[in-house]
């Protein structure tokens, strides 16, 4: 029995390029918010960047901005989290 050729247009439901890491730890607000800022203006929609920061007001920051800019803000652990760009922008 010949062997089925694999479909080119299957999803795996993966991103095809890997998730930007930015390193904030140390940085004082606002560093890591401005710092997630720039990546993700680079980034397309539906892209992600993971940060990692230990100021404690970070999660604060990255949760409000991210909300009033149409971003997604999930907290991953403790000093890490994950910020995927919306549609706004």
């Amino acid at each position: 029995m010949p062997r089925k050729q694999p479909n080119a247009r299957r999803r795996t439901g993966r991103s095809r390029t890997e998730v930007q890491t930015i390193d904030a730890r140390g940085l004082k607000c606002p560093l890591p918010l401005v710092k997630t800022k720039l990546a993700l203006e680079r980034l397309p929609t539906g892209e992600s960047v993971r940060v990692l920061a230990t100021d404690p007001e970070a999660p604060i920051d990255l949760a409000a901005w991210a909300g009033n800019a149409g971003h997604a803000f999930r907290e991953l652990g403790p000093g890490e989290f994950q910020l995927t760009k919306g549609g706004a922008g």
